[in-house]
């Protein structure tokens, strides 16, 4: 059970990685991102070629940064600091869980309400974790009606743990790392706008285990990612529709030392895991009112797959299908007198979810289908303000509204707030998407 659990937490980790890190105006929208936005930049690198010369920073516990700065009007370079591919809090954390068998039995408990935001203590345990945040380098040419770009990024992130569990200790440090690039392009043609993407990463984790036994983990792989979206303007209305395909097989070879002369391979194992995304969207800009209003329909299939070595390894495969709507609207009033503009944004999202999971072995055969997850209809706020060069905005849960006087006592702020300032020196492309 414990293993099915956590193959369902690994296919929604999956699926997290196609979502990139948004900021306070698309969150205050409820995830709506198909509007001409800083945070397009972590779909389509290629989209950094909008945004020259300007500087954009988001917080919501953690910061985040990206800076761009046009050394000519074709070549344009910037960095993102935190902005993490591959290091989703799920998958980051389905790595320490599932890379040495003894480890689900005490951190794959749900009982332990277990985290991997900082360092924890519970009854013996402790454990430390440390994700580095490396900026990314950007990389863009702005041809006019072509623009490509590229993200190259290393990742790395170390943790330890230990374990006294009735005078049975236990201690594992590990690190896991990952090297590679994102790609796209922006190709305008004129009734017709097109974003092709193409990614490759090699991540690797090791980890060493010593109790009554000493144990050595290492798992290497290979992350393919493709993907495409196009928009046909239709006077001030854009359509617009995607897929993301992604793609990441892990190898993974264990050894446990029982002696200072004994060596034994416990085994070798194959994990596969592949997500297949598609999204359908429309916006309409009202110009008389100052409002963009838009909706979007999305639909995910991630699968991931166990496959060990031997013929009575069980082949597990869990598959997970999450389909739903995000919508958003935008509201702003120009021509202020203290302020250029003034913005109120609100959106409405609803996401359901199931996954299926199936075991195939020489001594078991099963199929199980876990009940369906609703979200129900979530809402988002937000504000924002602009003043020459510089505009912030703001995302807010309702319950900050519904339950202020809890936020002293209760509430992390990143659960409330999200926060984004952005100050543009110009430059910026008027390319419409």
């Amino acid at each position: 059970m414990g293993r099915k659990l956590i193959a369902v937490v690994f296919s929604v980790a999956l699926f997290a990685m196609s979502v990139s890190a948004q900021n306070a105006r698309v969150d205050a929208m409820s995830g709506f991102n198909q509007m001409q936005d800083h945070a397009r930049i972590m779909v389509n690198p290629a989209n950094m070629n909008l945004f020259g010369n300007s500087i954009q920073t988001t917080y919501d516990g953690t910061a985040q940064l990206i800076a761009i700065k046009s050394f000519t009007p074709t070549l344009n370079f910037g960095i993102l600091y935190d902005a993490q591919l591959l290091h989703d809090d799920a998958l980051y954390n389905h790595f320490v869980n599932n890379t040495v068998t003894e480890r689900p039995m005490f951190l794959g408990s749900d009982d332990f309400g277990f985290d991997f935001d900082g360092d924890f203590d519970f009854d013996g345990m402790e454990v430390e974790n440390d994700i580095d945040p490396i900026p990314q380098i950007l990389v863009g040419i702005d041809l006019g009606h072509l623009k490509v770009g590229a993200n190259l990024y290393y990742e790395r992130a170390f943790y330890k743990y230990y374990i006294d569990n009735d005078g049975d200790d236990l201690e594992e440090t590990g690190r896991f790392r990952n090297i590679g690039f994102l790609a796209g392009a922006l190709l305008d043609l004129n009734t017709l706008i097109i974003q092709p993407r193409l990614g490759m990463g090699f991540p690797s984790v090791y980890s060493s285990l010593a109790d009554d036994a000493d144990v050595f983990s290492k798992e290497s792989g290979f992350h393919f990612e493709v993907g495409s979206e196009a928009l046909m303007p239709l006077g001030a209305t854009d359509i617009s529709a995607g897929f993301d395909f992604n793609r990441v097989v892990f190898q993974g070879k264990r050894e446990t030392r029982t002696g200072e002369n004994s060596t034994t391979t416990s085994f070798e194992n194959t994990e596969v895991l592949a997500s297949v995304g598609f999204f359908a969207a429309m916006q309409h800009t009202f110009v008389d009112r100052n409002m963009l209003l838009g909706a979007k329909l999305l639909g995910n299939l991630n699968t991931y797959r166990n496959l060990p070595e031997g013929s009575d390894g069980t082949d597990r495969i869990n598959r997970n299908f999450e389909y739903g709507i995000r919508t958003g609207l935008e509201k702003t009033w120009d021509d202020l007198k203290r302020l250029d503009a003034f913005i109120a944004r609100g959106g409405l999202s609803f996401i359901a979810d199931y996954d299926i999971a199936r075991s195939e072995g020489s001594n078991v055969k099963s199929r199980e289908r876990f009940p369906t997850d609703r979200t129900g209809f979530q809402m988002d706020l937000g504000l924002g303000i602009k003043k020459g060069v510089f505009s912030m905005d703001i995302h807010f849960s309702p319950d900050f509204i519904l339950n202020a006087p809890k936020i002293l006592s209760s509430y992390d702020s990143d659960d409330l707030f999200k926060f984004t300032a952005t100050l543009d020196f110009g430059g910026s492309s008027t390319f419409r998407w």
